[in-house]
């Protein structure tokens, strides 16, 4: 007998951001820190940018910018 199986690399950076976009928090996130002036980026991107970043690298690579 034999089994077709086959197996699939589901990357955690996705689950961790679709997390973040299911349980709301950009929102609340842009609540709490509303855009100001001429900024491109509303503050939740950069921040979800910022969590994807320190789960692909660790949070050292941020050291600089925190």
């Amino acid at each position: 007998m034999s089994m077709d199986i086959q197996s699939y690399l589901i990357s955690h950076l996705g689950i961790v951001a679709g997390i973040f976009d299911a349980l709301g928090i950009g929102a609340v996130i842009d609540r709490a820190l509303p855009k100001q002036g001429s900024k491109n980026l509303p503050h939740s991107i950069i921040i979800k940018a910022m969590i994807v970043e320190s789960r692909m690298f660790g949070l050292y690579i941020l050291g600089p910018y925190v």
